[in-house]
């Protein structure tokens, strides 16, 4: 998952669109991501909620990061996870 950071970001006190795409993402959403993030490095089980919760982290991280930006930073990291092991990416946008 490459290193470890602490970021505190002052959550909304109710959710946004995007919080909701990202926190309310159903498990059969997050395979193919956590596929990629597989190739990236991450360990991830073969489990669904194992799956889904990395791809959550991945999401929410990226959210916290920049909330204007967060899905295309996301689609370019995956994006260059899957070009380093030289696949095709397997994801569709990550707001699909």
């Amino acid at each position: 998952m490459g290193s470890e950071r602490e970021q505190i970001v002052a959550l909304p006190e109710r959710p946004d669109k995007d919080l909701i795409e990202i926190l309310g993402r159903p498990c059969f959403q997050c395979i193919n991501i956590a596929n990629v993030l597989r190739l990236g490095g991450w360990k991830i089980a073969n489990r669904a909620e194992d799956e889904q919760a990395a791809t959550i982290l991945f999401l929410l991280r990226h959210w916290a990061a920049d909330q204007t930006n967060w899905r295309d930073n996301a689609d370019t990291e995956l994006q260059a996870m899957a070009d380093a092991r030289g696949d095709h990416l397997t994801t569709e946008r990550t707001d699909k």
